[in-house]
């Protein structure tokens, strides 16, 4: 959450005063995730999902609070689809869960990242 939500926010505060400064559009892109809009049961995956709909939400207040003030920035967000990356071992890795079998949806997230997911 550190990175996700916490990251978003100090972007925010660092970036958006200087770039209204400047003049002209300007755009502020926030990179959230296919998660951040849609979600399905992950027993593995919540405070991930939970971080990315946040970083959707965030933005999307953003966009409207720096419409209503008539700011030269307009911001967006991107949310990808699925990436082939280990993030299904990672994440079981970091939460200390490794060394126990995955359960039948982590496996077929796992697989679909593996097999339908665009490379990095």
């Amino acid at each position: 959450l550190d990175t996700n939500v916490m990251g978003l926010i100090h972007a925010i505060h660092t970036f958006i005063p200087p770039m209204q400064e400047q003049g002209g559009e300007c755009h502020f892109v926030t990179t959230a995730s296919g998660a951040g809009i849609y979600s399905q049961h992950r027993t593995t995956m919540g405070p991930y999902v939970a971080s990315k709909h946040c970083a959707v939400v965030v933005t999307q207040a953003l966009r409207t609070e720096l419409e209503h003030r008539g700011s030269n920035v307009k911001a967006h967000v991107v949310c990808p689809s699925v990436v082939a990356t280990p993030l299904v071992q990672t994440t079981r890795f970091f939460y200390g869960t490794q060394d126990e079998e995955m359960d039948e949806t982590s496996k077929h997230f796992d697989s679909k990242l593996n097999s339908d997911g665009m490379l990095p």
